[in-house]
């Protein structure tokens, strides 16, 4: 009799134990959802933002906008451009023939 007592408590402790770690491991993945879906609206939201700021870099780095932000600061074109022209010479070099 005292070994039907053991084992009906022992499968009563297994059985309360295994449902223990059930609620666990489904409240970690239930957490694990939310976080994962918080992590994916963050995503999206970066990724937005990026093609914002992509676009902001390629206005402001167009050459007409570079012109125009230059004539604003006082820069003009020149009216003639210099040229410095450099001649390359072979030194004379004395061959034996």
């Amino acid at each position: 009799m005292k070994k039907l007592g053991f084992i009906v408590s022992s499968l009563m402790l297994v059985a309360i134990l295994s449902a223990v770690a059930q609620i666990s491991v489904s409240t970690l993945f239930a957490t694990n959802g939310i976080t994962y879906s918080n992590l994916a609206l963050q995503a999206e939201s970066l990724e937005k933002e990026n093609i914002i700021l992509r676009q902001h870099v390629y206005m402001t780095a167009s050459l007409t906008n570079i012109a125009s932000v230059a004539a604003t600061l006082g820069y003009v074109e020149p009216k003639k451009t210099a040229q410095l022209s450099i001649v390359h010479t072979v030194p004379q070099v004395a061959y034996k023939q």
